[in-house]
């Protein structure tokens, strides 16, 4: 009896002191990102990659329907095997739109990919660094946080870490 009563008691003290210990914060992912110059860089790049690709797209329309519209005029008066080879020539323009505009979705995806993961990689190595220098044993989003004080949440002090000043509180969302 006196042997459970002893590891009772050495059970609560041990977790009276990791419950002492525990230090938790939270980080506004959605507020840091728009306030970096790089991401700002990455959405500008991005609007000018998915330009040139809807230039192209659209392109690549217009011809087809040029192409379709002296199909249509001139169809009547086309010879059999002319019109065989004009239908065969648009169905395969019209696959290749297709394919084109499959390409580019994917395109476009891994392109913002590539601009965006380092961004990321480099806010979550500092969200680690500044929870660190803090003491901080738990780092959660803020979307996911049931509640969350302002002396809590790491933003701000990331976005310093970061080299990016912080806007003052009326200039917050």
């Amino acid at each position: 009896m006196k042997k459970i009563l002893f590891l009772a008691i050495a059970v609560f003290f041990v977790w009276q002191a990791n419950a002492q210990s525990l230090k938790i914060a939270h980080f506004d992912v959605n507020y840091v990102l728009p306030l970096l110059p790089k991401f700002k860089k990455a959405e500008d790049d991005m609007k000018l990659y998915t330009k040139q690709i809807k230039d192209e797209a659209e392109s690549k329309q217009k011809e087809f329907e040029a192409k379709y519209k002296v199909y249509q005029e001139s169809a009547k008066t086309w010879d059999p095997a002319i019109l065989k080879v004009k239908q065969e020539e648009l169905q395969s323009l019209e696959r290749q739109i297709g394919e084109f505009e499959q390409k580019a979705q994917e395109d476009v995806q891994g392109k913002q990919g590539e601009l965006l993961s380092p961004i990321y990689e480099e806010i979550e190595k500092t969200v680690k660094e500044v929870a660190v220098a803090g003491g901080y044993t738990h780092v959660f989003r803020t979307e996911t946080a049931a509640y969350g004080t302002k002396t809590s949440n790491l933003s701000d002090a990331v976005l310093k870490k970061l080299g990016v000043t912080p806007p003052v509180a009326s200039e917050k969302k």
